[in-house]
């Protein structure tokens, strides 16, 4: 075998008008009349869009590829250069691939009966072979590239000329039109499901049009026969196209005398109409046009949609909403929506049937049943201070020590004045002046009382705790040596084993309290000791605090921890009574909305 065994090798004259498949096949059949020893032979492309690489052609057609064949294409397709694989001494594999723009993009492997220096020769040959793939390729991306680049232009213009318009009517008659004028079609139209029958509601080149009128019920019918078979309808059919039915298109033909081209369009999966295009017999709808009016469909539908969904009244909109949700949860698919379904009915039972106890929940404040307050016996001066708030006192414990020195200062003075005065009584008795002795008298017990008031307060600078309890306030300890006015409260003590606890209970649940309801109370400070109590007074007095209005009710503990200490705050439910569960879950939303409608009417 030499060089002039392949003088035709760069492929077939009349490619010009083939498809790729076609194409390679009658390279295939050229390569195998040009060279008598290939005994089988492949064609791989990557096809669009996926990429993927599929065999385009076979040679011979009904031969199945031997896997050493594969194998051979595989390794080529794999590192990018040519494989020249001998599986024996007079069988070899040939398999170059197709690069365009340094990417793989498919690979042609041949089988045939050589010796070594024969499939050399061969491989060779192939090389040069394959450049004739390889531009026949360039050429089909080249155009694919063209016709995207054209389909998107054309579904651009169109969703400019819809988006530009604000109703439904206006957009959808401007996308027919410009998909007319685009697509050079002699007439679009476009229609809607609406109760399962397909409603044209905008026709290019018509301004106003009946849904009586016998083309729009043609149209009409066209729609819905693409729709109800969820495919692009082509009339007339193309070669190998038979089984989809085309009665409706045929009647509608007969009016228009043309080609007609039916793409139906979806929203989210499920369809809701369909682009019907017409055009005259000597321009038919080919490949690229049944592509621009598929892309143009599938974005301009769902845009209609919105628009036409926006356009809606508000009660067609709620009775929308109402239909689509009552089917899926009535319908097949969405499981999750009717077992959601299914657990609220079960909830709303239950909650009109089972009872639980209602419980009024309430902040709550531990206070000393009793709090005696030390007060400033004098004006004065700190001089010590022994305890603080926080602090457990024993009875008579000294809390602070008030500055006793003037007061001992005037007990001087006043012991020095009792003597002058005796020294005067004793005088008028030796002299007989029972006046003068009388005044004497008198004076000397005005002293005495004097230096009697004084050792009282005198004794009362030490301030004592009146009981054994807890300090529930006051600090001395940063104001020694300031001053104090007679009656100022110092300290406040509260005793260890008598508590009350006081409730803040919301305007709103204050009918529902009762004295002698019981309850539990669970305090920040000690989170996992519950503490039950029992209601014994209710204050008629509201209070406003923190924006809301609050009643103060007082209850009694029936059991004191020894960690319990005044000032400690927590959260206290007060048993009432056993009520239906959606009764307690409702009650706020219900007097609330009392409220409202009694303020509206």
């Amino acid at each position: 075998m030499n060089a002039q065994a392949f003088p035709q090798a760069a492929g077939p004259s009349s490619g010009a008008t083939l498809d790729m498949p076609a194409f390679a096949m009658q390279w295939l059949q050229q390569q195998a009349s040009l060279n008598q020893h290939m005994r089988q032979a492949v064609v791989v492309l990557a096809t669009l869009p996926t990429e993927r690489f599929m065999p385009i052609a076979l040679w011979p057609a009904d031969a199945e590829p031997s896997s050493t064949l594969i194998a051979s294409a595989e390794l080529a397709l794999a590192e990018g250069r040519g494989v020249l694989n001998r599986s024996d001494k007079t069988l070899a594999q040939l398999a170059v691939p197709l690069i365009i723009d340094e990417v793989v993009r498919g690979v042609v492997a041949l089988e045939l009966d050589a010796s070594a220096s024969t499939a050399r020769l061969a491989m060779r040959q192939l090389e040069w072979g394959a450049a004739a793939l390889r531009e026949r390729l360039t050429q089909e991306r080249y155009r694919e590239a063209i016709a995207r680049a054209t389909r998107a232009d054309t579904t651009l213009d169109s969703l400019a000329a819809t988006l530009e318009q604000d109703r439904f009517a206006a957009a959808a008659q401007a996308a027919v039109g410009e998909l007319a004028v685009r697509l050079s079609c002699e007439r679009v139209s476009i229609g809607f499901l609406e109760k399962d029958r397909c409603q044209v509601v905008a026709i290019s080149h018509t301004a106003g049009f009946g849904r009586k009128l016998e083309l729009t019920q043609a149209l009409s019918a066209a729609m819905e026969e693409a729709i109800e078979q969820r495919i692009s309808v082509l009339f007339p059919p193309g070669a190998g196209d038979d089984a989809v039915l085309r009665r409706s298109h045929d009647h509608l033909a007969q009016r228009s005398s043309g080609v007609i081209l039916t793409v139906p369009f979806a929203v989210k999966g499920v369809i809701i109409g369909a682009l019907l295009a017409e055009r005259t017999p000597d321009r038919p709808f080919d490949q690229t046009a049944v592509d621009d009016l598929g892309a143009a469909a599938a974005l301009l539908g769902p845009i209609l949609d919105a628009k036409r969904t926006n356009d809606l009244p508000l009660v067609r909109k709620l009775v929308d909403a109402w239909n689509e949700q009552r089917l899926r949860l009535l319908g097949p698919r969405y499981p999750g929506r009717k077992l959601a379904a299914i657990a609220t009915m079960l909830t709303l039972f239950l909650g009109l049937v089972v009872t639980a106890p209602y419980r009024v929940v309430a902040d709550a404040r531990i206070e000393g049943l009793i709090q005696r307050a030390v007060v400033a016996p004098y004006d004065g001066f700190i001089h010590s201070a022994s305890a603080r708030a926080g602090d457990v006192v024993d009875k008579n414990q000294e809390l602070a020590q008030l500055d006793d020195r003037d007061l001992g200062l005037e007990r001087l003075n006043r012991i020095t004045e009792r003597q002058q005065r005796q020294l005067t009584y004793d005088r008028a008795l030796s002299e007989h002046d029972r006046v003068a002795a009388g005044l004497a008298q008198a004076q000397m017990d005005e002293s005495r009382s004097q230096i009697g008031l004084l050792d009282s307060l005198i004794e009362r600078s030490k301030l004592l705790a009146p009981f054994r309890g807890v300090v529930v306030s006051g600090d001395l300890s940063r104001s020694i040596g300031g001053t104090i006015r007679r009656g100022d409260i110092l300290f406040q003590v509260a005793p260890l084993d008598a508590y009350r606890v006081v409730l803040s209970i919301d305007e709103s649940q204050i009918a529902d309290i009762e004295v002698g309801q019981e309850g539990h109370l669970l305090t920040t400070s000690l989170p996992s000791s519950p503490l039950s109590f029992r209601v014994d007074r209710i204050t008629p007095v509201a209070e406003a605090r923190e924006g809301r209005t609050v009643f103060r009710v007082e209850a009694a503990l029936k059991q004191i921890p020894a960690q319990l200490r005044p000032g400690m705050e927590g959260i206290a439910k007060v048993e009432v009574e056993r009520r239906r569960v959606a009764w307690i879950w409702t009650r706020t939303f219900v007097d609330w909305l009392r409220l409202k409608l009694w303020g509206w009417w």
